[in-house]
């Protein structure tokens, strides 16, 4: 008997998820067949699929992602004194507050995710660099199919989509900080904060704000969140 190659099993999971994705971000509610169908498998091959992602049954599957996506897809323009880029920020941090992030980032702003891996630690997090091997470990260990908060950050939007997207698919709340909210990682997560860029020229040096600004984002998003924990300490003993 032949048996299938554990990378071909990974590739349909994958293959599955984003099916089922891509028909809910339409509107549509897929059933086994119709996934079935399109990817040329079988269909006990989907519904084994929906199982090793850590879902109860199929519909378990189609339900909570249909919701993760109703609620979670949002992108905010961030400049300057803009407060809704620090809110949502700090309310993801709220959300996850002593749970997992994963933190990926390219070029100048790969200092915001060396940055947070210590900072987040400090406010007891558990921070850890951004690799499909961890994101997929994450969600084999959590319970309800909440993997934790991904950041990305990702000036272009080109180097780290894949990242966004398997974060996603492996059940985290994923943020992307990046410099246009039609850039491809933006539209592969649940939050895109869009931070203004001024690429230079290759005939004069012009700064370069989208690293400074996910700097400046990053500090007033962790200064907002611990007020956040502050004021509900407050309460608490109130």
């Amino acid at each position: 008997m032949r048996h299938k190659n554990p990378l071909d099993i990974e590739a349909t999971d994958r293959a599955v998820y984003q099916a089922v994705r891509n028909h809910l971000r339409a509107g549509e509610k897929p059933t086994i067949g119709l996934i079935a169908e399109e990817l040329g498998v079988s269909s006990s091959a989907v519904y084994r699929a929906a199982k090793r992602y850590g879902y109860a049954s199929w519909s378990d599957m189609v339900g909570q992602l249909g919701q993760y996506l109703k609620n979670n897809r949002r992108v905010v323009e961030h400049t300057g004194d803009d407060a809704n880029g620090i809110d949502l920020l700090a309310q993801a941090f709220m959300r996850h507050r002593g749970g997992r992030v994963l933190l990926q980032g390219t070029g100048d702003a790969d200092i915001c995710r060396r940055l947070l891996v210590y900072r987040l630690g400090a406010l007891e997090f558990t921070a850890m660099p951004y690799t499909p091997q961890i994101a997929r470990a994450c969600l084999e260990q959590s319970e309800d199919g909440n993997a934790g908060l991904a950041l990305i950050f990702n000036e272009s939007g080109l180097a780290c989509w894949q990242d966004a997207l398997e974060c996603v698919q492996c059940g985290f709340e994923t943020v992307a900080v990046t410099a246009d909210a039609n850039t491809p990682v933006a539209r592969a997560s649940n939050l895109a904060i869009a931070i203004k860029s001024n690429k230079s020229a290759l005939s004069a040096y012009e700064p370069n704000y989208f690293a400074a600004g996910s700097l400046a984002l990053v500090e007033r998003a962790l200064e907002r969140f611990i007020y956040l924990m502050e004021r509900e300490s407050l309460s608490a003993l109130s």
